[in-house]
């Protein structure tokens, strides 16, 4: 898990790492980095990239400048998204659409019989 309690300061050296994470945060700010780390995360996991996330800034300096200096590894990374493009949930934009309307539907339908707005999971559409 990513540490989000923590604010990682930027090194001040002339080091290419100092790119990486250009600000330090604290209180709310810290809170909103977190909730960015996380959806990060996610979005990596959601198109294949779980590789991509890291629990440090450390581990994620020494992942980004391997792969400044690893140009085939780049590119298999690269390979990967394009593929993974073509087949991750996340990019099917006319599925997104079936179960956005599926649950606004649910919504409507919930409204028009008197209940009370709740949770609810809208279920696997065919893709």
């Amino acid at each position: 898990m990513v540490d989000t309690e923590r604010s990682y300061p930027v090194p001040r050296s002339g080091s290419p790492a100092r790119h990486l994470n250009g600000l330090s945060f604290s209180g709310a700010g810290r809170r909103l980095r977190a909730v960015l780390l996380l959806v990060g995360a996610s979005l990596l996991h959601a198109v294949g990239l779980p590789e991509l996330v890291e629990r440090s800034p450390g581990e994620y300096e020494a992942l980004a400048l391997g792969l400044a200096r690893n140009a085939d590894a780049l590119a298999a990374l690269k390979a990967k998204l394009m593929h993974n493009r073509d087949t991750c949930p996340l990019f099917d934009t006319a599925r997104f659409a079936r179960n956005l309307e599926a649950a606004f539907t649910t919504m409507w339908k919930r409204q028009q019989q008197g209940k009370r707005p709740d949770h609810f999971a809208v279920g696997p559409l065919s893709p």
